[in-house]
């Protein structure tokens, strides 16, 4: 009975598996689009990519860090995110932060998303009183709630 019921679970990891969605290795990118990427960022390094909905993302490092860019079918770039340190936030929003959460001696991880329209927005992720926060700033300090879940 124990080799059936494992053998079960192993024909259900197998087929599970195979019809998870495709893998990053498996995203087929034009050379229209990587030239695109490639012209946008001509020392992007170690580029990979994959798929979400109608956008290819390609993740890359560059001389500003760990990037990823999302593009269009036509090769448009859509939106780019970068992690950044807690300290480079401007500081209308560290201002902002401070004053709605106690963040002091906390860590935060700090994504910069900038879209094409050069909207340029942040989302902040830490830890306060037991409850993980992901809270999206404007560069005024606008703060909005993203999430907020039991640690």
């Amino acid at each position: 009975m124990r080799k059936f019921i494992t053998a079960m679970a192993l024909f259900t990891s197998v087929v599970s598996i195979s019809f998870a969605g495709p893998r990053p290795e498996d995203v087929t990118v034009s050379k229209f689009i990587q030239a695109q990427l490639k012209e946008a960022f001509p020392d992007a390094e170690h580029v990979t990519w994959d798929r979400m909905g109608e956008y290819y993302l390609a993740r890359f490092t560059n001389s500003m860090g760990t990037i990823t860019a999302y593009l269009d079918d036509d090769g448009a770039i859509y939106k780019i995110a970068r992690y950044i340190d807690a300290n480079s936030l401007p500081l209308s929003v560290q201002r902002s932060l401070s004053h709605k959460y106690d963040l002091k001696d906390k860590e935060e991880t700090v994504l910069e998303v900038t879209r094409s329209d050069n909207q340029t927005y942040y989302l902040v992720s830490f830890e306060h009183q037991n409850r993980k926060y992901i809270i999206e700033s404007d560069l005024t300090g606008n703060l909005k709630l993203v999430k907020k879940s039991k640690v």
